[in-house]
């Protein structure tokens, strides 16, 4: 749903509002949603990785982490070992040795 509002800005923001959405193909309004949107979603990645810092800097949550780790970490490399497996060529499935993939590089 969709609300009409009014807003007081500035004429120089204004004029470069009407240039660059002029320059994008975009209404004013559309560009100004867009533009809200944008600093929305830069605010929410914001809070989130704050949240991930503080996770970080939590001795207990590290502590609760690196259980979880050892726990499921053999059979995390196993189910990698199977994707791996099945995503190889038919070629290198008959004997050819494939390349050494990381977890990083996927």
């Amino acid at each position: 749903m969709k609300r009409r509002i009014t807003l007081d800005i500035d004429e120089r923001v204004l004029g470069a509002v009407d240039r660059l959405a002029d320059r994008v193909e975009e209404s004013r309004a559309g560009f100004i949603v867009a533009s809200i949107e944008q600093r929305l979603a830069a605010l929410e990645r914001e809070r989130v990785d704050a949240a991930f810092a503080e996770m970080a800097d939590d001795p207990a949550r590290v502590r609760d982490m690196v259980a979880v780790e050892r726990e499921l970490g053999p059979a995390t490399e196993a189910a990698w070992q199977v994707i791996e497996r099945d995503e190889a060529p038919a070629a290198t499935r008959r004997g050819r040795p494939a390349r050494k993939r990381t977890r990083g590089t996927r």
